[in-house]
């Protein structure tokens, strides 16, 4: 399977571990695809946990789950295992300048990302001033 695609199901929210606990190091997904599940901060942790296991992932979009951005931490800690990463998008996660800090460490270890959607977090505004992220080269 290289797509997994859960978008617009709400039913995923609270159940990610169960939903994705097959997943095994060496996992040929390429496409990633949970928008608006209703995902818990205790999901966002666990997808954390699986991004260094997804060694082929293209496209991450957790897109309209607005209580991610709890999470964020342990997805940034993911995304650097993700070196082959294209698109990464977080449209309305309740993302908060905090979270650029974050992903600003993660940025580093993204060389290839070309698409990042950051849109409609409100609390993100000019979360990126201080960041050293290459983000003019996207």
């Amino acid at each position: 399977m290289q797509e997994l695609n859960l978008s617009w199901n709400r039913e995923v929210g609270g159940n990610v571990p169960l939903t994705l606990q097959k997943f095994q190091e060496g996992s040929k997904i390429q496409t990633l695809e949970l928008v608006d599940c209703d995902l818990t901060p205790e999901d966002g942790a666990f997808v954390g946990q699986l991004l260094p296991m997804m060694q082929n992932l293209e496209v991450l979009d957790l897109s309209l789950n607005r209580n991610i951005g709890a999470s964020l931490n342990s997805i940034a800690q993911g995304l650097r295992s993700t070196s082959n990463l294209k698109a990464l998008k977080l449209h309305s996660c309740g993302l908060s300048q905090e979270s650029v800090k974050l992903l600003d460490a993660a940025f580093r270890y993204l060389g290839g990302l070309k698409k990042l959607d950051l849109s409609c977090n409100r609390e993100l505004g000019g979360g990126f001033e201080d960041s050293s992220a290459p983000l003019v080269t996207l």
